[in-house]
């Protein structure tokens, strides 16, 4: 009986030879990874609500000082003039991001032939999304400026774009303020926090950067906690407390909160929040804003559009659609509010 090899050549066919590749289907991983970060911890932690217009308003009002004096027996009535109610007020600030996918991809994916996609629509809409709720965590603590928006002059002219106050802006320009002058110090703390507690606000939360959250630990915890390692990296900071920090069960040196006589407060970091460096400028200083402190059931985020995908005609070959929230920051009072300036990291 002839072998396999001659049955082949006799045919006039090259067989595979040993080690071939032919026929063996490629091995992709039904994976996908991504590492971006798309944690957005001020959007998360703020209460939500909803607005009824593209300017959003609402009222503030005080109590009257207080007073010592008596009240003599059978007084006649003297009428007194009440604290005037104040109207405050903030743009609604649309938030968008745009995505198409040719039919082909939305139908290769469908079949399974597209690595860790079983929809590609469906797949870019989740992506625009975190995308877009990552756009609206930056901008609660970005150094832009609150804007108007302006009609267009004509149909060629592009609106402009609307912009809210955001948190920063709120707590700089009519919240309560601590010169902090450098990286985190338990004074500038002790100082803000009494200066809103004056005013009746009760602040619950500290928000702050990733780096100014490790100055907190390292400050409040104290700098024995933390040594130069010697290990050939540049000022690496290594544990030398063999008995660490106890948070939660866990030994670190971490603060999980801080309480001062003023009340107690959660610590959110948010990566989105400026990092303002010991060589910046005054006013990248003064702007940033390292970390504040804010009393959370007062600082909401008021919805006029929620986050909803808009599908778009097609004008071709592929299915287009735009991810859009429109929102803006309702602060049901400034002093609830406060904000470290000329703050460092």
């Amino acid at each position: 009986m002839a072998n396999i090899t001659n049955l082949w050549e006799s045919y006039g066919v090259t067989g595979p030879a040993i080690g071939s590749t032919y026929g063996i289907r490629e091995d992709l991983g039904d994976t996908i990874t991504i590492i971006d970060p798309d944690d957005q911890p001020t959007v998360a932690v703020l209460e939500k609500t909803t607005t009824n217009g593209l300017y959003h308003e609402w009222l503030i009002d005080s109590l009257a000082a207080t007073s010592t004096a008596g009240s003599p027996e059978g007084d006649s009535f003297s009428a007194t003039s009440l604290n005037t109610r104040t109207r405050m007020g903030n743009t609604v600030q649309r938030f968008r991001k745009d995505f198409a996918v040719s039919l082909d991809q939305i139908e290769l994916s469908k079949r399974g032939t597209v690595a860790g996609v079983r929809n590609e629509m469906d797949y870019q809409a989740t992506k625009a999304s975190k995308e877009l709720l990552r756009n609206v965590d930056a901008r609660l603590w970005s150094t832009g400026s609150a804007a108007a928006s302006a009609s267009g002059a004509s149909s060629t002219t592009t609106p402009t774009a609307a912009l809210l106050a955001n948190i920063r802006q709120w707590g700089y320009v009519s919240g309560i303020t601590a010169n902090q002058s450098g990286s985190f110090s338990t004074a500038a703390l002790y100082a803000l926090h009494q200066a809103m507690y004056a005013t009746g606000a009760k602040p619950d939360t500290i928000f702050c950067n990733p780096y100014t959250r490790a100055n907190i630990s390292r400050v409040l915890l104290g700098d024995r906690a933390y040594a130069t390692a010697n290990t050939g990296t540049t000022n690496g900071l290594a544990l030398v407390n063999a008995e660490g920090f106890v948070a939660n069960g866990e030994y670190g040196p971490v603060i999980e909160y801080v309480k001062t006589e003023y009340g107690r407060m959660a610590i959110v970091m948010d990566r989105w929040m400026p990092r303002v460096t010991a060589t910046a400028s005054a006013s990248a200083a003064r702007d940033g804003g390292a970390w504040a402190l804010i009393e959370k059931a007062k600082v909401r985020l008021a919805y006029w559009r929620p986050l909803k995908p808009y599908p778009i005609a097609p004008q071709g070959d592929y299915m287009a659609a735009y991810m859009l929230a429109a929102l803006t920051v309702e602060v049901l009072h400034p002093s609830c509010i406060g904000i470290a300036y000329n703050a460092t990291d």
